[in-house]
Parts: structure tokens; C-alpha cells; sequence
């Protein structure tokens, strides 16, 4: 009976199992896949002679997918692989590769499914979610004594054939977390350590087309302390990142770099950046070498954060009043003079939107003295905008601080900041190393407040009335800089906006918290003027000494005429003197207290009056 049931089972096309272990393999195991999907089946062979059996993966789409497809698609992408077949049974299955030929000339293959016949051809088996098709010749099967066999040989997965090419590791600027710089043009930059593995990424803005590699480089090590690099003429020889958790570095004989994926093969102070870039560096110990100098960095790229600020032993110098308070009355005696030139380069009033420039003043409030306004004699930059002073009396290092720049603040928190630099010849600046410990958590506003104490070397510090003094000594060595002649300073308006795509940072790259946005004509920095009290002076030209006081001058500045007077003396004598120690005017006071004089018709600039033994500086607008 059993027997008679057996039989009929085959004559319909039933499938049976075996006492025998069929040799498998696990997906897990699979080295080659085939086909795209979210099912998948593995196809192993058994050959005879010599006794081997290999396994390939095939993923796909659907439930009408059937063996012969399966087949079929595998051996259009492994050329190793062939089969014949004819009337829904395959005849021979053929594997060639530089170590076997194997191929079976028998009158037909056996197969199994999940290590069950199938008594289904393989034109007409629709393949299931994993299912494991098994083929053998039946001279190398295990046989119940019936149709049934089973392959027992172990399974081997072949290798890919086609290996994948190593791909250079990337990253998306969306997905930078530090960016160095500003501008329209985007670059990321990344380099490559090999001990440990670690590949970092930077973001780096900047506006036209000449600026290099090495511009990057260098504004990135100005920007973040904890990066740095050292090379011999045009090659980078190592390139370092510490930050106390990490401490990378490799001393190599080069670094090797590539752009968008290709080698460079230029040096990397010559190669000028476009937007979108992908710069990368590596050690060659760390790459993957494709051939013909064509290496690739493979390790996944993590994205560097805001560097850890280096706080002081102490905080800054407070707030007019308090007894640290290092800023400077615009009457000091000891100011020498003030700006006699000034050229504006206008920001936006809003960087973000970028719809109107800032136009409150003019260049010409930017030269002459500071005063108590708030409105008269004060000119806006804008955001991100530059204010170029020049001076008659060229800037020396001297004792204590030598110059000192006026903003327009009404208090002593509303403060709109700039960075200052310095040049000997109106090429090259030097900028003062600038330092904000302001909280970047949360955006200060219009209604918000930045302590005094938390910034260092940033113009706008103080109130109106109070110029942020700045000691040239802190630039001494710098190239390119005679802190003995220093005919230019340069302000650049801080940007206050923490959103890193339009923010500006310290000396330590951290972004710098202001008022933001101030979208009206007098955005941004509101410059009021910039006294010079360390100078050269000219023959003929004494420095003002506390006699002085006893001789007033008012309006000053002034744009025409000016009185002076002297509360102890008549005058007499009065001479006015160019700031080259010509005499350009002079009047007769006739003993009395008081005398007016029209400088209407002389250029604007620095004069200085001298009566009564005592001297004093008119600004003329």
C-alpha cells in the first residue's frame, strides 16, 4: 500500500523527502549576489568530478519569478556561468574560471527545493521568499532508491567576479557641522589618519575665484585652534588635529589629496577652488591604491564640531564704571588725533535676506572726533560690512594702548561689534586676536544683552563716548606689519548671527553672539571714530599737556568756523597748524577771552591751534 501510494505521488507530480542530510549554506554566507529586490533564494550546483558544489545569491521583486529567470539573469552577469537546457529540463550546468572547468555531460540535472525534489520543471517553479534551488548530477546524489536524490558535498559561496572598486568616502555638506569662512562659494574638506582610522570633515565659504587649497588650509588653521599642518614648499607633509580627546598626526613624507574623487595634479597652492568642491587629504598608508597614482580614502567621514573654547584664567575687563574698565574717554588728553580719512564698503541690512544695504551716514563720519551722540557724526556698515580709516599721523606702538575705536551704543550691553585690523601699507592686515565667550545657544536679539566681560579685541565694546582701546604690541613679529607705522585700520562688522551659514567667529573659531538681526538703514556696526594716542608726530607739532584744558574750542569737529577761548587769559597770538607743522592760519585775539576763527576754507582733516603757550587739535568735517 505504502508503496502504491509512493508511486502515485510521482505520477502527480508530488515532491518527498529524504532520510539524508542535504548539504546548504546560509544567506548570511553568500559572498556574490545577483539581482536587485526585497526576496531573495540561493542557487547551488553540485559537480561530480571533482566533487564541488558552489552557491550564488538572487534577489528580486514579486512572486512570478520563476528557476529558469533566476538562471538566466545569473548567468548574464557571471560570465563563470552557463547551463543548457530544452523542454523544461536542463541537461548540463558549466562553471569556468581560471581554477576549475566544470561541466557535466549527463542526460540531466537533478534539483531540490529547501532540500525537497521538485517534480516541476524549471521552466514552470515560481520562486518564493528564501527558497534554496539545489542542482546535481545524479552520479554524484545520494538516491532513496527511487527519483530522490540529495547532493552531500559542502557548499562553497563563489567570489564576486566582478569586485566592487574601492569609493572614496564622502560626505554631504548638509551634514557639516563646523564651517570656516564666508561667502556664496561652498567647499568641504576632509582629511584622512590612518592611526587610528579616523577621517574628519570641514565646511569652508569664501567669495571669488582665486582662492586656493592652501587659502582653505590656512583659514581653517586661523579659525580652529585644534588644526594645523606642515609643509615643505608646495607639498603637505602632515597635517594635525588635537583636541585632548584626539590626537592625530602622521609624519610621512607627503600627503596626498584629491578633488571631487580625482587626484590633483597640481600643488595644492595652486589649485584655485569652485563651489562645491570635495577637497581630501590623506596619508598614503590610510588609501586605497586603484593604480597610476590614483588613491582613494575609504574610511567613513565624521563631521568635526564647534571647538572647545580655551577660557582665560580670568574674564575680560568690564564695563564703563567698573574698576577694570579699560576704555577711553573721546576727550582724553592723551588722544594725539583721529581718523583723517575713511572709506565704507555698505553690508546688508539683513545678510539672510539680503534685500537692502545699510545707509545711515556717510564716509565722512567716520573721520574726525568721537563725541556723546548717538546720531550726528556716526556712519553704519551693515552686516559684514568694512570701514577703511586712514590717519595723517600714522599709528606707532607705544606705551600703553595706541588707538582706540568708537562706536555709538546706547548702553552697555546693546553692543554692536567689529573685528580690527591693521596694515603698514594698505595691502596687508593683521587682524587683533578677537575672543567671544557669549553663549551661542540661544540668538540675542534686539531686546537681549552681551556682557562686556565675555569679549575681547572687538571694537563697539564700550558705550558711546568710550573707545575700545587696542595695544599694537599683541602684533608684534607679524608679517608683513610695521606696528611702528601703521597708516590703515581696517573694521569688518560682526556678523551676530549664530546660524553658522552666515555667522563670523573668533580667533578660536567660535561664533560670535550680537544683536541680530538689525534690519534698518544704521544696521550693524555704527562707527563714531577712531583716535590715534600712540603716533609719529611732526616737527613743530608738540603732544597736548594738561595746560591745554585751560584752552576750549568749540564746535569740534566743526565744518566752519570754531571759538576759542581761554578761561585764565586773553589771547593774543593764534596760529593754526597743518598735521605737517605748517602754519596754514593765524588771527589776532587781541587779549580778549575768546576769538573766532573760519576754517571753512581749509580741507577737512586735523589741525592743531596753538595760543597762549597751550595747543589744541580741531577736527575740521
Amino acid at each position: 500500500m505504502k508503496k502504491l501510494l509512493c508511486i502515485l505521488a510521482i505520477a502527480c507530480l508530488a515532491s518527498f523527502t529524504f532520510a539524508q542530510n542535504d548539504a546548504t549554506i546560509s544567506p548570511d554566507n553568500i559572498q556574490y549576489w545577483v539581482g536587485t529586490g526585497d526576496n531573495q533564494a540561493i542557487l547551488i550546483v553540485n559537480w561530480c568530478n571533482p566533487q564541488k558544489a558552489l552557491a550564488w545569491g538572487y534577489r528580486f521583486t514579486g512572486n512570478n519569478v520563476t528557476v529558469e529567470d533566476m538562471m538566466d539573469d545569473i548567468a548574464i552577469v557571471d560570465s563563470r556561468f552557463s547551463y543548457n537546457g530544452s523542454g523544461g529540463i536542463v541537461n548540463d550546468i558549466y562553471y569556468n574560471d581560471n581554477n576549475y572547468n566544470l561541466s557535466l555531460d549527463g542526460m540531466f540535472f537533478w534539483y531540490l527545493v529547501n532540500s525537497i525534489s521538485a517534480n516541476v520543471g524549471y521552466t514552470g517553479y515560481y520562486l518564493q521568499n528564501n527558497d534554496v534551488i539545489k542542482w546535481g548530477d545524479e552520479s554524484c546524489g545520494v538516491s532513496d532508491g527511487s527519483w530522490g536524490y540529495v547532493w552531500t558535498t559542502p557548499v562553497e559561496p563563489v567570489s564576486n567576479p566582478n569586485p566592487p572598486v574601492a569609493q572614496d568616502a564622502s560626505i554631504s555638506a548638509n551634514d557639516i557641522l563646523y564651517w570656516v569662512g564666508t561667502g556664496s562659494n561652498e567647499v568641504v574638506f576632509i582629511t584622512n589618519w590612518s592611526n587610528p582610522d579616523t577621517a574628519l570633515a570641514w565646511g569652508y565659504r569664501f567669495s571669488g575665484s582665486n582662492v586656493t587649497v592652501k587659502d582653505m588650509m590656512d583659514d581653517i588653521a586661523a579659525a580652529d585652534y585644534r588644526f594645523s599642518y606642515t609643509h615643505s614648499g608646495s607639498l603637505v607633509t602632515d597635517i594635525l588635529f588635537q583636541d585632548g580627546a584626539c590626537n592625530l598626526a602622521l609624519s610621512s613624507n607627503y600627503w596626498l589629496f584629491n578633488v571631487n574623487g580625482a587626484m590633483s595634479m597640481v600643488y595644492y597652492d595652486s589649485l584655485f577652488l569652485s563651489h562645491n568642491d570635495y577637497v581630501k587629504f590623506g596619508e598614503d598608508g590610510a588609501a586605497t591604491d586603484l593604480g597610476n597614482w590614483n588613491y582613494v580614502w575609504t574610511t567613513p567621514v565624521t563631521p568635526v564640531g564647534e571647538p572647545n573654547i580655551l577660557l582665560p584664567d580670568t574674564l575680560f575687563d568690564g564695563p564703563v564704571g567698573s574698576d577694570d574698565c579699560q576704555a577711553i574717554w573721546f576727550e582724553d588728553p592723551a588722544i594725539l588725533g583721529w581718523a583723517t580719512g575713511c572709506v565704507i564698503t555698505r553690508g546688508y541690512t539683513d545678510i539672510a535676506t539680503q534685500n537692502a544695504y545699510a545707509s545711515y551716514g556717510s564716509d565722512s563720519d567716520g573721520i574726525g572726533a568721537s563725541s556723546e551722540s548717538t546720531t550726528d557724526g556716526v556712519v553704519s556698515l551693515g552686516d559684514n560690512g568694512v570701514a577703511v580709516l586712514t590717519f595723517g599721523i600714522p599709528i606707532q606702538d607705544g606705551d600703553g594702548y595706541d588707538f582706540a575705536v568708537f562706536e555709538n551704543s546706547l548702553n552697555d550691553s546693546f553692543l554692536e561689534m567689529a573685528f580690527v585690523e591693521v596694515s603698514s601699507d594698505g595691502e596687508h592686515y593683521v587682524r587683533f586676536p578677537a575672543t567671544s565667550l557669549t553663549q551661542t545657544d540661544n540668538q540675542i536679539t534686539n531686546g537681549g544683552a552681551v556682557n562686556p566681560r565675555e569679549v575681547d579685541n572687538l571694537a563697539g565694546k564700550h558705550r558711546v563716548g568710550w573707545g575700545t582701546p587696542f595695544d599694537l604690541a599683541q602684533l608684534a613679529g607679524a608679517p608683513d606689519l610695521n606696528i611702528q607705522n601703521i597708516t590703515h585700520v581696517r573694521l569688518i562688522d560682526v556678523v551676530g548671527c549664530i546660524n553658522p551659514q552666515y555667522a563670523t567667529r573668533d580667533q578660536y573659531g567660535h561664533i560670535i553672539n550680537d544683536p541680530y538681526p538689525t534690519p534698518w538703514n544704521s544696521s550693524g556696526f555704527d562707527l563714531s571714530g577712531v583716535a590715534v594716542m600712540n603716533g609719529w608726530r611732526p616737527s613743530g607739532i608738540e603732544t597736548p599737556d594738561a595746560s591745554s584744558a585751560f584752552l576750549k574750542a568749540w564746535p569740534n569737529p566743526t565744518t566752519g568756523t570754531v571759538t576759542l577761548y581761554d578761561e585764565r587769559h586773553g589771547l593774543e597770538r593764534v596760529t593754526v597748524h597743518d598735521i605737517y607743522g605748517r602754519c596754514v592760519m593765524q588771527a589776532n585775539g587781541e587779549g580778549n577771552v575768546s576769538v573766532t576763527i573760519n576754517l571753512g576754507d581749509l580741507p577737512t582733516g586735523v589741525y592743531v591751534v596753538k595760543a597762549n603757550g597751550q595747543t589744541r587739535k580741531i577736527v575740521k568735517k
